[in-house]
């Protein structure tokens, strides 16, 4: 029996059981009946079924809702102003703000309570956010921009949400 290294085990838990997780807990949050926010949401190798449809199925711009901003729930709109706390507190900390970032990702799908057109435009605001943590989580030197680039997208948030 072959036995694996500690950072093969844990590049395996990093790039296969973190998203088959974050997936799963996507499947339960945010209201139940859409589709899934996890990684698997967003990328092309998605399998899907009828009733299981990616992202990338119907990927569109994140947009104005008839030039105002769409009406988000409060739990949403709290985890977001937390996760801009985050990338202001530890921004010279890029592996506690990366894990608390995500701590707070998965907070917000779990409390998130929207539906409808709103719903789906914070689909395509979380897509590009999540992408966002997971490269600072990756991250192991210089990544001040990237802590930067994140910041910035966050305060994007309330360009298209109130």
């Amino acid at each position: 029996m072959k036995i694996i290294s500690d950072s093969k085990f844990h590049r395996l838990l990093a790039g296969v059981l973190f998203p088959v997780m974050l997936g799963a807990l996507a499947a339960i949050g945010c209201g139940g009946d859409h589709e899934p926010h996890g990684p698997d949401a967003h990328s092309g190798n998605h399998i899907e079924s009828d009733n299981h449809r990616s992202h990338d199925s119907h990927k569109s711009p994140l947009e104005l809702n008839d030039g105002k901003r769409w009406q988000a729930d409060s739990s949403t709109n709290a985890s977001i102003k937390k996760m801009q706390k985050i990338t202001a507190e530890y921004s010279n900390d890029p592996s506690m703000a990366a894990r608390d970032l995500q701590t707070q990702f998965k907070t917000l799908l779990k409390e998130c309570t929207m539906k409808g057109p709103a719903h789906e435009q914070l689909h395509a605001y979380l897509g590009p956010l999540q992408t966002r943590i997971h490269g600072l989580k990756e991250c192991k030197e210089n990544c001040q921009p990237r802590i930067d680039d994140l910041s910035d997208y966050l305060k994007s948030y309330s360009d298209y949400f109130e």
